[in-house]
């Protein structure tokens, strides 16, 4: 039985710095929105942090980023998580471009 993930944070960072001893993330230079002054643009690499809880089993994970303008998907990534129990809170983030 499979139940869908509830989001906990969606965070937009420009790294992610896990440490070593403790497992702690730290989320460097947060922030909610690229400015550019024309399109098509190129933004340099940056994290994407999601935490999520309430699965069962494993799960598909995908963000999209979409133009406001238009729905037009800019940007997409994707991978899996699994989760041992409906308690467990998964922190999983991938680095993009």
């Amino acid at each position: 039985m499979t139940e869908t993930p509830i989001g906990i944070a969606l965070v937009l960072c420009d790294s992610i710095i896990t440490d070593a001893k403790t497992g702690k993330n730290s989320l460097i230079g947060l922030f909610n929105n690229i400015n550019v002054n024309s399109l098509p643009a190129v933004h340099s690499r940056f994290c994407v942090f999601a935490q999520l809880t309430s699965g069962r089993g494993k799960q598909a994970l995908e963000v999209r980023c979409n133009s406001l303008q238009n729905q037009e998907l800019i940007f997409q990534t994707g991978g899996e998580v699994e989760f041992q129990n409906p308690n467990q809170v998964i922190a999983k983030f991938s680095l993009s471009c």
